[in-house]
């Protein structure tokens, strides 16, 4: 796959809703004063994509089997991988105005976490209406969010879903803010931007020739980001290494480290010391610090691939198959294979078991399968079944799975599932 493909494939949304620069952003506060943080915020909780700024979309604590259904919740148009923090659930997904239920805007929803009640939810501004599809991060007390319509940024107060401030960018935000300390991160193609907790950007981070499209990857001070590299009609090599994977300090924006190692990056994680990466050829292990490669997985007929990171064990999700790397040396332990749509969710990885949620973006009338499967050997432990066509990633907390599935019947509704341990 080359570098206009991924363009056309991860930032159609992107590309449509991008101006082809950015200007400086313009804050529009209507609180920017501090929020505290939500009880239960820095405990078990699946506050982000991923689960944590770092992205390894682990929880090792939870345990599901033979899983039956707690409550489902409809979204009207669209829905995003969710977070879970206390007993909220947060996601985001399309809003129909009242005066026009041909365009969808994006919003965010608050959901009671035992019961499904909604709490409440936020209609973000829309111009010509838009769903970015970018997922709600929680983060001291406030939902950070992008959005495909007039502000494209936005920080919610997450007890009562009142907007707090926003940031107009001129373009819209599609993928997951990623929020450390005094710090949210995000990617808008051309730039990585950073803004404080108050709304005042602190810095912006581009190169030449490349586009971000993958969320960041923060830890421990630093923010992660890999590009697509597309420096016009240059001619496509069949072992392309143009794409970069750099690092950049979270509180300066100085550049710590860059580096040209892959093609098309798009699924970053942090563990420890190693930062994972993929592009649309390999998995690469690189060491954090410096960038160095420590190993690289190459894989024929790789396109998109999504990750997640146990204690010793790297899941790829990618096409037909969800394949399991050694952390240490790359080298693969097993694969498994579907024989029925695609497996292009992130992994959520919990006690004994890696869960991935299957898509048929081209076939409206059937399910989605959720998979567990044994995080040690790849056999399936459950499988679930959903009506929609395309799942995304879940959050796992506590007794339970959080599932969210696009898509049925041709309709563009959309369901979040919370699926709980019946043993």
């Amino acid at each position: 796959m080359n570098r206009r493909q991924v363009l056309a494939t991860l930032g159609s949304a992107c590309l449509a809703g991008c101006a082809s620069s950015l200007p400086s952003l313009r804050p529009s506060k209507t609180d920017s004063s501090p929020t505290e943080p939500l009880s239960g915020e820095d405990a078990e909780a699946w506050a982000q994509f991923g689960r944590t700024a770092a992205h390894t979309g682990r929880n090792a604590g939870v345990s599901i089997d033979a899983p039956q259904v707690r409550w489902q919740a409809t979204l009207p148009a669209g829905v995003t991988a969710p977070a879970v923090v206390g007993e909220t659930v947060f996601v985001g997904g399309g809003i129909f105005d009242e005066h026009n239920e041909e365009y969808a805007a994006g919003g965010v929803y608050a959901f009671d976490r035992q019961t499904g009640d909604r709490r409440w939810k936020t209609r973000l501004p829309a111009l010509g209406g838009g769903f970015a599809g970018c997922p709600p991060t929680v983060h001291r007390g406030s939902i950070y969010v992008g959005d495909a319509g007039r502000h494209h940024f936005h920080a919610l107060d997450a007890r009562t879903g009142e907007k707090r401030w926003h940031l107009d960018l001129d373009g819209s935000v599609n993928e997951a803010v990623a929020a450390a300390g005094d710090r949210v991160c995000f990617v808008q193609q051309e730039a990585v931007v950073a803004a404080d907790l108050r709304g005042e950007e602190r810095w912006r981070y581009s190169k030449d020739g490349h586009v971000f499209l993958a969320e960041p990857a923060v830890a421990d001070g630093t923010a992660y980001v890999g590009s697509v590299y597309d420096e016009g009609d240059r001619p496509e090599s069949e072992d392309d290494a143009s794409s970069l994977l750099a690092a950049i300090d979270v509180g300066t924006g100085d550049e710590l480290w860059a580096d040209r190692q892959g093609e098309n990056f798009h699924s970053l994680a942090v563990d420890g010391d190693t930062l994972f990466a993929c592009d649309t050829r390999a998995v690469y292990a690189v060491e954090a610090a410096t960038g160095t490669q420590q190993w690289r997985h190459a894989m024929e007929d790789f396109g998109l691939g999504e990750l997640a990171v146990s204690d010793e064990t790297v899941f790829v999700a990618d096409g037909r198959k969800l394949r399991a790397l050694s952390w240490a040396d790359g080298s693969e332990r097993w694969q498994f294979e579907i024989e029925d749509g695609y497996l292009r969710t992130t992994p959520v990885v919990v006690d004994g078991a890696v869960v991935v949620t299957t898509e048929h973006p081209q076939r409206p009338s059937t399910d989605a399968t959720t998979y567990a499967l044994d995080s040690a050997t790849g056999d399936p432990r459950w499988t679930h079944r959903l009506p929609g066509n395309v799942g995304l990633p879940a959050a796992a907390v506590g007794d339970a799975l959080y599932l969210p599935v696009y898509g049925s019947s041709g309709e563009t509704g959309a369901t979040l599932t919370v699926l709980e341990s019946s043993e």
